[in-house]
């Protein structure tokens, strides 16, 4: 797994933004689960905090709820989950966007838009910004 990582090399937690010391994986009888863990001190004291990540590859249980809709859900350390998750979301409003009424698909064409223009404007300030 790749490790999370600022301009400065450091190694960054997503979930609280602080350095991270190491990665945990603690293994179930059913799936992997991830953790950055934070080891700091108090005076003489060595603390340990765990931030949860999520499931290594996939959230089993909560897929078996999702099926029709859902990819393999996948914990906080995928950065390309993302996508996957756009790509699937995107075949299923095409296979089922009759099943919505007139104003439902307005109110996602018009958040798609507002999205795409946030995308627009990203990706000129990244583009600019060498």
């Amino acid at each position: 797994m790749k490790a999370w990582r600022n301009a400065q090399n450091e190694k960054i937690c997503p979930v609280c933004g602080a350095r991270y010391s190491y990665i945990e994986r603690r293994r179930t009888k059913h799936n992997v689960y991830i953790y950055f863990v934070h080891i700091y001190f108090e005076g003489r004291r060595r603390r340990v905090k765990k931030c949860y990540a999520g499931a290594e590859k996939c959230y089993k249980y909560v897929e078996r709820t999702h099926f029709d809709i859902a990819p393999m859900f996948r914990g906080l350390h995928d950065e390309k989950r993302a996508i996957d998750y756009l790509e699937r979301l995107v075949d299923f409003l095409e296979s089922n966007a009759e099943s919505y009424d007139v104003e439902t698909l307005k109110d996602m064409r018009a958040r798609l838009e507002g999205f795409l223009s946030y995308l627009d404007a990203v990706i000129y300030n990244l583009e600019n910004q060498e």
